[in-house]
């Protein structure tokens, strides 16, 4: 790593090993750009690659939970309809396009970017008008589902340049992922 973090930065893969001492590592998704490898029961490796990221499995592609309203994902709160529907007014009728105005309306509907929510549902963060990338996820995964786009929610470890005074840091981070085009 350069001094100032850039290395990091800009690292286009990076290998990271987690270990619960004295106890059982969970299981981590392969997903996207993480792939994740059990090599012990209280340690894994997880090898991340924006280069190379992992397909969706059949499995996933053919998994209805993605597609249905869930306590988190509650696509079928009325107030999910009106948010997708104003987004989707007057957009052409093609996944890419629906997909990306989806996400710039819930990007401008969330005015409040804060951590005051401490995991608020896709309604309650469509209410509050607030919350940070766990409400921004779970309010793009609703909004995706209920304009017919298969979607879900990811987590997992980002590069952080600074956050509270702590440089060069890796923290959790939540997004969304949407099945379009069978990708």
């Amino acid at each position: 790593l350069k001094q100032d973090g850039s290395g990091l930065a800009a690292a286009r893969t990076a290998q990271m090993r987690l270990t619960v001492p004295g106890g059982t590592l969970m299981e981590l998704p392969s997903a996207g750009a993480q792939k994740f490898t059990r090599v012990a029961p209280d340690a894994g490796l997880i090898d991340i690659s924006m280069d190379n990221p992992q397909p969706m499995g059949r499995a996933d592609d053919a998994d209805t939970r993605y597609q249905r309203s869930s306590v988190m994902v509650d696509s079928s709160d009325p107030r999910i309809a009106r948010l997708a529907d104003a987004a989707l007014r007057g957009v052409k009728n093609e996944p890419m396009a629906r997909v990306t105005a989806l996400r710039s309306a819930v990007s401008r509907h969330l005015t409040r970017k804060d951590l005051a929510s401490g995991f608020a549902t896709a309604s309650e963060a469509a209410a509050s008008r607030g919350g940070d990338c766990t409400e921004h996820a779970v309010l793009l995964a609703a909004c995706l589902r209920h304009a017919g786009i298969p979607a879900r929610v990811a987590s997992g470890l980002v590069y952080v340049a600074e956050i509270q005074g702590t440089r060069n840091a890796l923290g959790w981070h939540m997004w969304t992922q949407a099945l379009v085009d069978g990708h």
